[in-house]
């Protein structure tokens, strides 16, 4: 027997490893390269977390104010500018649509101010006369407990968690909270030493001083009480929490560095800022940027699913309608001839009750006759929400409630697998699952989900053909400032903002110059962060300037920097030391630009998003029966309805249900070779994400 050389040998093992496996394409499972073959697809695209407020997620405002008698009102503001600061925050809140609000003032009390039914409000009525209740001071309760603000964070977390009991799950992962605390000195009187002891440490409690009042002890206890509101109202479920302090610096020097070291502590652990005023003529909310809206959303993952396509134990199966029953287990005797027992496989809900033919098989309706649940009889009464499917998922309002799932949350289960997918794909939708191995195949539900191969099936052998392979690039957080628009300085519109700029209250200055008959005026910027204004810039016409907020380290023999016409030359190199990162970038109308010297502070805020990209590679298509809309259109087959799921979760909170937002991306395949859009990737765009809507189901009382 003539000897076969080893490469021959090797290359015909090759060749019978592709024709056992039906290999098509020498890159079909490249890392880097999507597959050619015309079944075959790849998806790619870049999504972000939604901004909260471009999206008016509900919002909640606890102001919580310092009322103690003292110096707060017999020396720091006898006028009461706090008051008036007040009912202006409040009106800005009530402008706002997707805000409520609640009041507390503390002495020795805790007294909730507004609504005092209820659990948050936007009636101004109540508000304002909250407002108007703290100008008058509190006394203290017996001769000790004359400021307990730990009572009032107390208040506060209760009232957190009745309003978060209140709501659906939906509408928890999007509802942001945010503390304005109006501060003005310690707690009075001091936790003792022995309340800082662990539990049931007896040589601690009995130690001596363990009845000595303790700064450091105190501290530590509002730290405490700081994580553990931020913590759990994270922990239920909420889209977010911040905790801002304004330190009304009322008391003696030595006690205004202390609590400044204790505020700054618990706006860190709150998630918020710290802003001391030593004067009641400058308070000022944009200091601590109080409805600035950060996201303590994170990108969790990306799944791509082609609900057409059906997978089995011997590969993909045609699914044309997308309900989770492939064409022929739906027409048994492929003769499209509805028999008993078969469904149609053009249509998703066969007998046209709202409940699809999956759904009726799984709970043992008959899918060739209407049913009317009792689970769902008061969906009957309003048009259109039976078949109203509020979270994308894939599930109507109906089906939800058969199914036992959340109506307004993608993910019931928090496994990152939509509702509809788990239940067409045969996981557990109930239970966080997605780690598990159902078929004990070695390959976990989640993982043959995202793949596109059955998690009920022990389809090892097939997987190298047909499993999706994904990339996955997560950007962490984006950051990204943006001013509010000017109010006084109407004339002066900010268009972009260097990003190396820190959030928070900056200020530009119009100084009229009516003695040069070149120029009209000069304008100058300070930074959130900065002393002084910035180098001023003479304005000759109307047209766009840069303004640096940094002085200039070598001075030019003008003093002054000069920009005119209609736009800036941004590209132009600086002068010698000139910084470039402090800079915004403003249009002006000189035709309504002030006679007087004009100062105004502008809010920077900073958005951050938590953006990745991805690419899923080798999603394979199958030709599929053409739908009522694709016969209009005059197609001869049907589409492979391509979703894209993009889950988000709260901050370090892996196990909390989270949000998606969903892309369609609908591809024709006719085998063996045609495929519409024919380009070998399919690019989707982050504007073809769609997110949920929110029902606001939570007790805001307009009363």
């Amino acid at each position: 027997m003539p000897s076969v050389p080893l490469y021959s040998f090797s290359l015909v093992m090759l060749l019978s490893m592709c024709c056992m496996w039906g290999c098509t394409d020498t890159s079909l499972y490249h890392r880097e390269e999507p597959p050619l073959a015309a079944d075959r697809v790849a998806i790619e695209g870049r999504v972000c977390t939604e901004d909260p407020e471009q999206n008016k997620f509900p919002a909640r405002l606890i102001i919580m104010v310092d009322q103690a008698q003292g110096a707060l009102y017999s020396d720091y503001d006898p006028g009461q500018q706090r008051l008036q600061m007040l009912n202006g925050l409040i009106q800005t809140a009530l402008a706002k649509p997707e805000y409520s609000l609640a009041v507390f003032g503390y002495s020795g009390r805790v007294t909730r101010l507004a609504p005092e039914e209820g659990i948050f409000t936007r009636n101004p009525g109540l508000l304002l006369n909250a407002v108007s209740r703290l100008s008058l001071p509190e006394g203290c309760i017996g001769d000790e407990l004359c400021r307990d603000y730990q009572g009032g964070l107390q208040s506060i977390k209760t009232l957190i968690e009745d309003d978060l009991a209140s709501m659906e799950a939906g509408q928890r992962s999007v509802t942001q909270y945010t503390v304005l605390w109006l501060a003005a000195g310690p707690q009075v009187p001091l936790a003792l030493n022995r309340d800082c002891c662990a539990r049931g440490d007896r040589t601690c409690a009995r130690a001596e001083g363990a009845e000595r009042p303790s700064a450091s002890c105190q501290a530590q206890l509002d730290i405490d009480i700081v994580q553990r509101l931020r913590g759990e109202t994270l922990e239920a479920g909420a889209g977010g929490f911040q905790l801002h302090v304004m330190h009304l610096a009322t008391e003696e020097q030595q006690i205004n560095v202390q609590m400044t070291q204790l505020f700054e502590q618990l706006t860190f652990a709150g998630g918020g800022r710290y802003a001391r005023f030593g004067a009641a003529n400058n308070l000022d909310p944009r200091s601590v940027s109080v409805f600035d809206r950060p996201s303590d959303m994170e990108a969790a993952q990306v799944i791509v699913v082609n609900q057409s396509a059906a997978p089995r134990l011997g590969g993909l199966l045609a699914d044309s309608d997308g309900d989770g029953l492939a064409d022929n287990e739906e027409d048994l005797n492929g003769d499209g001839i509805l028999d008993e027992g078969e469904s149609d496989p053009t249509l998703v809900d066969t007998d046209g009750d709202g409940i699809s033919d999956l759904i009726e098989a799984r709970v043992g309706f008959s899918n060739q006759e209407l049913d009317q649940p009792v689970v769902c009889e008061d969906l009957y009464l309003v048009e259109g929400r039976l078949t109203e499917d509020r979270d994308f998922d894939g599930l109507n309002e109906c089906e939800e409630r058969l199914m036992g799932t959340r109506p307004s949350l993608s993910d019931s289960d928090g496994d990152n697998i939509p509702d509809g997918v788990e239940v067409v794909r045969g996981t557990d939708h109930l239970n966080a699952d997605s780690a598990e191995d159902f078929d004990e195949d070695g390959v976990s539900n989640g993982d043959e989900i995202k793949e596109g191969t059955d998690p009920r099936s022990i389809d090892e052998s097939q997987r190298l053909g047909l499993a999706a392979r994904y990339t996955v690039e997560r950007e962490g957080r984006v950051r990204d400032l943006e001013a509010d628009p000017l109010v006084q300085l109407e004339a002066v519109r900010i268009l972009k903002v260097n990003e190396a700029l820190t959030a928070g209250l900056g200020a530009l200055q119009w100084v009229p110059t009516p003695d040069d008959e070149d120029h009209i005026g000069m304008l100058s910027f300070k930074t959130p962060t900065g002393q002084v204004f910035g180098e001023a810039v003479m304005i000759q016409r109307s047209g766009r300037y840069l303004l640096y907020g940094d002085s200039i380290e070598e001075e030019r023999d003008s003093g002054v920097t000069e920009q005119s016409g209609e736009q800036v030359l941004i590209d132009e190199e600086p002068a010698e030391g000139e910084p470039r990162d402090q800079w915004i970038e403003i249009e002006v109308n000189t035709t309504l630009l002030p006679q007087i010297t004009y100062v105004e502070n502008f809010l920077l805020r900073q958005r951050e998003r938590s953006c990745l990209s991805f690419t899923a590679r080798n999603l394979r298509l199958v030709e599929t029966r053409p739908l009522k809309r694709d016969l209009e259109q005059g197609r001869e087959v049907g589409a492979n309805e391509i979703m894209v799921y993009f889950s988000q979760k709260p901050a370090r909170q892996s196990e909390v249900p989270g949000r998606f937002r969903v892309a369609r991306v609908p591809i024709y395949y006719r085998a063996p070779d045609r495929r519409e859009p024919s380009g070998v990737r399919v690019m989707v765009e982050e504007s073809e994400f769609i997110s949920p809507r929110i029902d606001v189901t939570s007790r805001v009382s307009d009363q």
